[in-house]
């Protein structure tokens, strides 16, 4: 973590005996650490998706648009999304949806990426007492032309 300045210089003030400096020192730090946490969730779902055996992570993606062309062109078999508000939802104990893409083209890895995902998502959302984290399945039809 890096060192804010005004946290370092907070931290100098408390320890110089400076009163008030501790009540503005721990707004900062709360802040950073629940930054930190909430990019630590989405890893450890994608985590704990690598860990299954069952999925490799070739790409992480910004754009949940981007999904939708890799699965379309055959480059990835499957596409995990997760909301932006992920985090901050299974803090707070809302509970949240991530969306598992899935090229349906052949049904029966399309059926066990569903059923394996909802299996690490479950064993992910025990992890933590504040709410649930469900994977939302998706009916993905393959488009056929016909010539």
């Amino acid at each position: 973590m890096e060192s804010h300045p005004d946290i370092t210089g907070l931290l100098v003030a408390w320890r110089g005996g400076d009163a008030t400096a501790l009540d503005r020192l721990f707004p900062l730090v709360y802040e950073e650490l629940r930054r930190i946490a909430h990019r630590q969730l989405s890893r450890d779902l994608i985590n704990a998706f690598e860990q299954s055996g069952y999925f490799d992570i070739i790409l992480h993606l910004n754009r949940a648009q981007d999904m939708r062309k890799l699965l379309d062109r055959g480059v990835v078999k499957a596409s995990l999304h997760i909301p932006s508000d992920f985090s901050k939802r299974v803090l707070r104990g809302e509970g949240a949806i991530v969306q598992m893409l899935v090229d349906g083209t052949d049904p029966n890895p399309a059926q066990a990426a569903l059923a394996n995902s909802a299996v690490i998502a479950g064993s992910f959302e025990q992890s933590f007492n504040h709410g649930k984290v469900a994977i939302q399945r998706v009916d993905f039809r393959p488009r056929l032309a016909l010539a």
